[in-house]
């Protein structure tokens, strides 16, 4: 789920103080990945996410390949930015593709560490 800091976000389920959600999203996230911080403003279906995560992550550990990882998911409306480390052996672009594959992805910003 999306990560709510009381003490830099004074709102309780989002990014409703627009300023303080986004210092706290270009830290986090940043434009150094080319995160767009508006595609992810909206407020967010908690409920669809959380549904949405669960079937992600059921499906990374039905695939030998991904389900030993250190694997980091944020999901939110549809969007997954992706973080964490892999096994040289395994191909981050790959990874990125098979989970856009999963319905309800609508996008996957990949942030795994390069081999």
């Amino acid at each position: 789920m999306w990560n709510v800091q009381p003490d830099r976000d004074k709102s309780s389920g989002g990014f409703q103080d627009r300023d303080l959600g986004k210092t706290q999203f270009d830290r986090d996230y940043g434009p150094e990945y080319g995160v767009d911080y508006a595609r992810f403003s909206d407020p967010p279906d908690f409920k669809k996410d959380y549904l949405l995560k669960t079937h992600v992550e059921e499906q990374i550990a039905l695939d030998d390949r991904y389900r030993n990882q250190d694997i980091t998911l944020t999901i939110r409306n549809g969007f997954i930015i992706l973080k964490g480390k892999v096994d040289p052996t395994i191909n981050r672009t790959e990874l990125a593709d098979f989970l856009r594959s999963i319905p309800g992805v609508v996008e996957v910003i990949n942030q795994i560490a390069d081999n």
